[in-house]
């Protein structure tokens, strides 16, 4: 909805192809998926996403821990890709990841909050 997806498809063959190399689901029933390079091709900018599951999924952890929060990254170059994956690495602590996969955060604004809250006390 936000125009920023010019190439659903080779978006989707990218973080599937991903996926296959290794899991980008981490501990703490996070994923962080992202292609495994930058698609100028196939987004006209950053685009950052969230989704929460209703239920946690299995999603390749190397501990065997189901994944609920799923945090889509694409950016069109590499600098923006590594900052932004670092960026997320930061603001993920346990507490943060408690708040966001409560049922308490329902709305997509209050999930920004949570998250911006957490960034600015870095």
């Amino acid at each position: 909805k936000s125009g920023r997806l010019l190439d659903r498809d080779h978006l989707l063959a990218s973080l599937l192809e991903r996926e296959n190399l290794h899991s980008t689901a981490l501990p703490n029933g996070i994923a962080i998926c992202h292609p495994r390079r930058p698609l100028p091709s196939a987004i006209s900018d950053y685009v950052i996403a969230v989704l929460r599951t209703l239920s946690p999924l299995s999603f390749g952890a190397e501990n065997g821990e189901k994944t609920q929060l799923f945090f889509l990254l694409c950016a069109p170059d590499d600098r923006t890709h590594l900052h932004g994956l670092a960026r997320l690495a930061r603001v993920l602590d346990s507490d943060t990841i408690k708040i966001l996969k409560s049922r308490e955060v329902y709305h997509p604004d209050q999930l920004l909050e949570v998250i911006s809250a957490r960034e600015l006390s870095l």
